[in-house]
């Protein structure tokens, strides 16, 4: 049931660690930490991140641990919940679900998030897989809401059984009300034979 699942966040934790490792004892001793693949367009650029994206919260290091822990937390349990729901929704949760503990690993054993790819033509900051991962799953899960997901709708099958079961209840309420009268009648009957005897 997790297979897919489990494959995909496993390949991206891997290749994130890797690639990070390669980044912090490769890159970081070329000159000026900057190895270029691509002349201005993209370059290998070894960088510690200690905030969040574009160095938001800068140095809030234990703040962004626990917002990553909890948020990891919060959608595998997520993913457990919806195990037999739509595949697509599922694969995009586990890209944010992978990007997420990738870089969570990085805060809680290094302290700061290590990060390597660089678009050199546009002034964006340097990032890593975990990221990639994170916001190519954020957009595919937009996709599925705003293109996708449809409301649940009745069966004609569950509307015929609400149906039947309203005339059920219905019937049912018609036999108690019979007995009651039936009842009442008798009780009157004795009641009137009982007079007449005394008279």
């Amino acid at each position: 049931m997790f297979i897919a699942e489990i494959i995909t966040a496993i390949a991206i934790l891997l290749g994130d660690i890797l690639l990070k490792n390669i980044a912090q004892y490769v890159i970081a001793n070329a000159p000026g930490s900057v190895v270029t693949v691509i002349p201005g367009f993209f370059s290998f650029a070894y960088a510690e991140n200690k905030g969040a994206a574009w160095s938001i919260l800068s140095n809030a290091t234990w703040l962004l641990t626990i917002i990553s822990f909890f948020a990891s937390v919060g959608l595998i349990i997520f993913l457990f919940r919806t195990k037999n729901k739509d595949r697509f929704m599922r694969m995009s949760v586990t890209l944010i679900l992978a990007g997420a503990v990738g870089n969570l690993n990085d805060r809680l054993f290094l302290g700061y998030v290590r990060d390597m790819l660089r678009f050199d033509f546009i002034n964006f900051p340097i990032f890593n897989i975990a990221d990639s991962a994170m916001v190519i799953g954020v957009i595919l899960l937009i996709i599925y809401v705003i293109f996708i997901y449809k409301e649940p709708k009745k069966t004609s099958e569950t509307v015929e059984t609400s149906e039947n079961e309203v005339a059920v209840e219905a019937d049912a309420e018609e036999v108690e009300k019979a007995d009651v009268t039936e009842d009442t009648a008798e009780t009157q009957a004795e009641e009137d034979g009982n007079t007449n005897a005394d008279s």
